[in-house]
């Protein structure tokens, strides 16, 4: 595994982004403050990346092997992809939205109908107010 996966910066990462991701993970995976039994490992994982990019004739050697994670531990998730298994099927997505656009916009409708509804009421009940107080 590569130093830089180690601690999550791109290979052109500045020697002040190396330190702030290596303070990150060693406050992370330090044993006194991670109880895993695999803490340890990565700990001198991450020191041993951080020594190598930080000093430019080490950093600039990239001859040596990459180290290797510790066992059952990995530093980067894989991502879950929403279209595993799927076809993409642009019809069916079109017919989709357009389902749920109409879906929305008759939400819409009624709502406006029961709001123009109790204004109607509401007039009329001031109008029949206002007419009862009138004297002629």
């Amino acid at each position: 595994m590569s130093h830089y996966k180690i601690l999550g910066v791109p290979r052109n990462a500045s020697v002040a982004a190396i330190r702030a991701a290596y303070l990150q993970k060693a406050k992370r995976y330090h044993p006194d403050v991670n109880q895993s039994p695999q803490a340890d490992k990565l700990f001198k994982a991450v020191q041993e990346a951080y020594q190598v990019l930080t000093e430019d004739a080490k950093r600039g050697n990239f001859s040596h092997p990459e180290p290797e994670a510790p066992e059952g531990v990995t530093t980067k998730k894989k991502k879950k992809s929403k279209f595993k298994g799927k076809v993409y099927n642009p019809e069916q997505e079109r017919a989709d939205f357009e389902k749920e656009f109409y879906q929305q916009a008759e939400a819409l409708r009624k709502e406006m109908e029961v709001r123009s509804r109790t204004w109607m009421i509401f007039d009329l009940k001031i109008s029949a107010r206002s007419s009862r107080s009138r004297v002629y």
